[in-house]
């Protein structure tokens, strides 16, 4: 990845595929500053302080509800969904995001989508 920064939001609930995406985002030569949470409240407070430039983020257990909210505070925001849900695609389609991948991706597609959308 060329030298991109910016701010992105890795908000998922479960850690370890927060800290692997944080780790494939750094590998590939990331500039910026990467927010990574695993609390809903948590990250609806990191979008309306920081108003990430991405946020990369799931669809179970509350990932739509964070995905209409980043889209009303922070509109400017690119939405990337990254999601092994069998109606993630339908859902991020219906919710306009900018990019789906479907899991299980690798590092590689992760990081191209990283650098297409900042």
């Amino acid at each position: 990845m060329e030298e991109k920064s910016g701010i992105i939001l890795v908000a998922y609930l479960d850690s370890a595929t927060n800290d692997l995406i944080r780790r494939q985002i750094l590998s590939a030569g990331f500039a910026g500053e990467i927010i990574v949470s695993d609390d809903r409240d948590e990250q609806r407070q990191r979008i309306i302080s920081y108003k990430p430039d991405l946020i990369i983020v799931g669809i179970k257990k509350g990932g739509v509800d964070i995905i209409r909210f980043c889209q009303r505070k922070s509109p400017q925001t690119n939405i990337f969904v990254y999601s092994g849900s069998v109606n993630a695609q339908n859902l991020a389609m219906i919710f306009c995001v900018n990019a789906f991948l479907a899991k299980p991706a690798g590092g590689r597609e992760i990081t191209e989508v990283v650098r297409r959308l900042l």
